[in-house]
């Protein structure tokens, strides 16, 4: 009970969180983080790479995104991995490169980043950035499809 109960305040604070970046954040905000930022706070260098990866409050501008991800992924943060490993997969602010966009997946999912570990899976699939290994895509695809399958039917603790 006290697991679901936890799930369930978890998801509200996802959802407050989607919630505060559909607001543009004020000036004086991205000024803040931007001073955290550079004094190496892992959540204001995701938070600065979102801001310039959407354009909310800055220009938009996908290397500099790119810069403040990998600020954050070189200090573990794995949403910073994931976005990083899209922006390579994508070649976006970067030049495309597969194979690094995989060792950033990797890092994410190995610290249980579901996303990550989905998306390697299928690079591992179809080879992409990759030694193609269909034994590999069942440890990355199905681990987060299982938890899916798990919180939907109510089976987590």
């Amino acid at each position: 009970m006290l697991k679901k109960l936890l799930l369930l305040i978890f998801l509200g604070l996802s959802l407050t969180t989607s919630i505060s970046y559909a607001q543009t954040p004020s000036q004086a905000e991205i000024a803040q983080w931007r001073t955290y930022a550079q004094k190496g706070n892992s959540d204001a260098q995701y938070n600065l790479g979102v801001l310039y990866d959407q354009g909310w409050g800055v220009k938009q501008n996908d290397a500099t995104a790119a810069k403040w991800y990998e600020k954050a992924a070189k200090q573990g943060d794995t949403k910073a991995q994931f976005n990083l490993g899209n922006m390579y997969y994508e070649g976006r602010g970067v030049k495309q490169n597969k194979t690094t966009a995989a060792k950033w997946f990797e890092k994410a999912a190995k610290q249980g980043h579901v996303r990550s570990q989905s998306r390697l899976g299928f690079m591992y699939e179809w080879g992409e950035g990759v030694k193609r290994d269909l034994k590999k895509p069942n440890r990355y695809i199905n681990k987060p499809a299982m938890v899916v399958l798990k919180v939907h039917a109510g089976l987590t603790d």
